[in-house]
């Protein structure tokens, strides 16, 4: 089970073999019983769940308890705070291993990823030690602002610069971000780092015009 927004992003989770999706996210906070009822559909023994953001972790965990408490299910929380990470974990799963060994596999993937995304500030603010005025775009490498500013291009080329080893680059490009936007940004990508493999697939989130998974 796993939790975000946007139908692309939705795909890429099913593509890669979830079985129910909830929607939520930043601002947008599923339910204990969203939660239960995407575990329940399921009808397996053993559900792993993927909150995708550090503010549905809790539900996610009194999803679990209760679910426990039941006992007819075992519901299996990893704590994946962004989307690149829910992926990553999920992409590690063995369906011939244990519990124990998918946790341990699942967990190590997804502490591994980097997550870089791009957000417009809506009100002045100070954060992270840095002044952001109304409008701006923010860039957040693992969730810190790193940089502000009016081109979301030049944010994301300047965190991509942070990882000059990257192997895997996947972005998802939210709903506000055109087509024609999205591939001029793969090609500087891709000049600026020859040697990744760089996805661009429209996520159609919202509030976020770029959540990019580095690895």
């Amino acid at each position: 089970v796993a939790v975000c927004l946007g139908d692309g992003i939705a795909a890429a989770f099913r593509d890669c073999g979830v079985n129910e999706v909830v929607t939520g996210g930043q601002t947008m906070n599923p339910s204990t019983d969203d939660i239960l009822n995407a575990v329940r559909r399921t009808g397996a023994e053993v559900v792993y769940i993927l909150p995708n953001n550090k503010n549905i972790i809790m539900v996610a965990n009194q999803a679990a308890e209760i679910l426990a408490a039941e006992g007819r299910q075992t519901a299996v929380v990893l704590e994946t705070r962004s989307v690149p990470e829910g992926l990553s974990a999920l992409l590690a799963f063995d369906e011939s291993a244990d519990t124990e060994a998918n946790v341990a596999a699942m967990t190590e993937a997804f502490a591994g990823v980097h997550t870089l995304s791009v957000t417009r500030a809506v009100k002045d603010a100070a954060i992270d030690g840095m002044s952001i005025r109304s409008g701006e775009y923010m860039g957040l490498c693992d969730r810190k602002i790193g940089y502000t500013g009016i081109s979301r291009r030049v944010i994301v080329l300047e965190m991509l610069k942070n990882f000059p080893r990257a192997s895997f680059v996947t972005a998802f490009y939210g709903s506000d971000v055109t087509e024609e936007c999205a591939a001029r940004l793969l090609a500087d990508a891709q000049a600026l780092l020859p040697d990744a493999e760089i996805s661009m697939i429209p996520g159609g989130q919202p509030l976020y015009d770029f959540v990019i998974s580095v690895e």
